[in-house]
């Protein structure tokens, strides 16, 4: 008898309990964590454009202890750094980029230990894996605080429809593993 009604209390638990609320979370949770894994691992093909790539070698340079510098030297900062320091430094100081990406790409590269040469058999280095996982997990937790702030404002069914129409866009898809 008191099999029954263990097993009848657990079943409530999960039913209509605090239980379904846990469970109803790590449901979503485990969805979306597996659709960024599906992304990252089908999807991702490395960085497509110019600013991710210069973003994430200096990234590489700060990690490596070099500073904010790059190896890609463009005209106009060339010109700039002549006027002001009269001769170019080699590396060049970044003067193009915001700080804060080529910062948090560089605290993923130390983290992780990513090697940044690539290896023949593999598509992607690596490195830009490791950056790019970080893009995802920080649209994961935006996606996090995008229903909280939504159970704040309205209702809890319409902060998960709002979340989850999020979810479905892929250019957020895209934009978080682009490097950016």
């Amino acid at each position: 008898m008191a099999l029954e009604t263990g097993t009848q209390r657990l079943i409530h638990i999960f039913e209509q309990g605090g239980g379904a609320t846990l469970l109803r979370r790590l449901l979503i949770t485990s969805a979306i964590i597996g659709i960024a894994f599906l992304w990252m691992f089908l999807k991702f093909n490395g960085f497509s454009t110019p600013a991710a790539m210069d973003q994430a070698q200096i990234g590489r340079q700060l990690a490596t202890g070099q500073g904010y510098t790059t190896l890609l030297a463009r005209p106009l900062a060339l010109h700039l750094i002549q006027n002001h320091r009269g001769k170019i430094p080699s590396p060049l100081p970044e003067i193009n980029q915001s700080p804060l990406g080529p910062l948090i790409n560089s605290a993923v590269l130390k983290i992780s230990g990513a090697n940044t040469i690539v290896d023949e058999k593999e598509l992607v280095s690596p490195a830009e894996r490791a950056i790019a996982t970080a893009g995802l997990l920080f649209l994961i937790a935006s996606l996090v605080a995008c229903y909280r702030i939504g159970c704040r404002l309205f209702t809890q069914q319409e902060a998960l429809l709002g979340t989850g129409l999020l979810i479905v866009t892929g250019l957020l898809w895209r934009f978080s593993s682009s490097g950016l």
